[in-house]
């Protein structure tokens, strides 16, 4: 891995303007050349940054001090990865990203100093401040106890839409336990660019929760103890009754998705997945 530090201080550049590709001209491109086009022309640059600003600018009002002292990290082309970077303005972000093309971009956390200077500030300088409360869900760990028997994995396969319905189910219970049982409002569901989802808790007050208010909220939310290998389902019942937020998430398997019409019913998944099939010989 290259030094962050090193290559976060290299000074951006603007890449040159082109003219827009034939469809027949773009799909000779290699994959660098294509995100390059990407980062320069289609990127949300703008978007994000109002979103990662959080309406918070300092003493120059076309500054975000979150933004500026918001941490993001890239993989480069060969698992290169570089930590610690942060940028002034969005237009800063673009031509670095542009600049380095990055496969993979993490958000990280705001802290109390800009990170791309971490390595001139003492511990006590440098210090996280907030942070989304993200929550992660692949299809992998269902795929592990054999819940879901179709192919996770390819979405090119016509099985995988049998998987995903897990993922649709998934954002249904959740949303609503996260807004009804916490009282969260601002939540952003996205695919995660490989086999699952990613909820972006963004309100101020899951932001500055601390370590253990989120594992708390986790841990609600997780029916299952245990590591990996070894999941032991909790007990569900309180004497003849199902927890409230369980009793909500059993509804949600009853039908249709009022939002798209697709059957998320149990005797769906029951026959999709063949549970009650033997297993082959």
């Amino acid at each position: 891995n290259q030094n962050p530090q090193t290559m976060s201080a290299e000074e951006p550049t603007t890449a040159p303007a082109t003219a827009p590709l034939a469809t027949t001209e773009y799909e000779q491109l290699d994959f660098d050349q294509k995100m390059r086009i990407y980062y320069d022309r289609v990127f949300p640059y703008d978007v994000m940054y109002q979103w990662l600003s959080y309406g918070n600018s300092g003493k120059d009002s076309s500054v975000s001090e979150a933004f500026c002292r918001r941490e993001f990290s890239f993989t480069l082309k060969d698992d290169i990865y570089i930590r610690y970077l942060s940028y002034p303005s969005a237009e800063a972000w673009k031509q670095d990203m542009v600049k380095k093309i990055p496969h993979k971009i993490d958000m990280g956390a705001v802290y109390t100093a800009e990170p791309k200077q971490k390595t001139f500030l003492s511990k006590e300088a440098f210090k996280e401040v907030s942070r989304e409360f993200v929550l992660d869900i692949d299809l992998t760990d269902y795929q592990e106890d054999g819940t879901i028997k179709s192919d996770c994995i390819d979405p090119s396969n016509p099985e995988f839409k049998k998987s995903w319905k897990f993922m649709a189910i998934a954002v249904k219970i959740l949303d609503r336990a996260l807004r009804q049982d916490f009282g969260f409002k601002h939540l952003l569901w996205v695919f995660s660019g490989r086999r699952g989802i990613h909820c972006w808790v963004a309100d101020e007050r899951a932001r500055y929760m601390s370590n253990q208010a989120r594992s708390a909220v986790a841990d609600y939310l997780n029916i299952f103890k245990g590591g990996e290998g070894e999941k032991t389902k909790l007990s569900a019942l309180n004497g003849q009754h199902l927890h409230p937020s369980l009793e909500r998430a059993y509804a949600t398997l009853q039908g249709l998705d009022e939002d798209t019409d697709r059957d998320l019913s149990f005797e769906s998944l029951l026959v999709e997945q063949e549970w009650l099939q033997p297993p082959p010989p």
